[in-house]
């Protein structure tokens, strides 16, 4: 599972809304949910509990803020806002409920110097 990030096609760079899903069974990447913008340089990572986890990103100079989380890359929810929009952090999953943010720039590219955890309840 793939959600946003750069593309290329006939030598032109651009960024996606989408994400994409690898089908084991047919052996080809599917189209699925739609981001809320098109958007780069999420903190991302992984869990069984939560799914695929992305915070934040940016698409040119709009700095996110939100929390999102995909189980099957066809549903999206955002589960909570950030204190602070950033992009080019680290956002691990550090416990099957908490997620640890730290690093990355601020919007106007100012360096952020918080790290904040967010407690999920709502997980499994």
């Amino acid at each position: 599972m793939h959600c946003g990030g750069w593309a290329r096609a006939n030598g032109a760079s651009y960024a996606v809304d989408r994400c994409y899903v690898y089908e084991f069974a047919s052996n080809s990447w599917k189209v699925g949910a739609q981001l809320p913008s098109k958007g780069y340089y999420f903190g991302a990572d992984y869990h069984p509990s939560w799914g695929l986890v992305f915070t934040g990103g940016k698409y040119y100079n709009n700095y996110f803020d939100s929390v999102l989380i995909t189980k099957d890359g066809y549903t999206l929810r955002e589960v909570t806002k950030m204190p602070v929009a950033m992009a080019y952090h680290c956002g691990v999953i550090i416990e099957a409920d908490m997620l640890f943010v730290t690093g990355g720039l601020q919007a106007g590219d100012v360096a952020q110097r918080e790290t904040f955890l967010y407690q999920n309840r709502s997980v499994n």
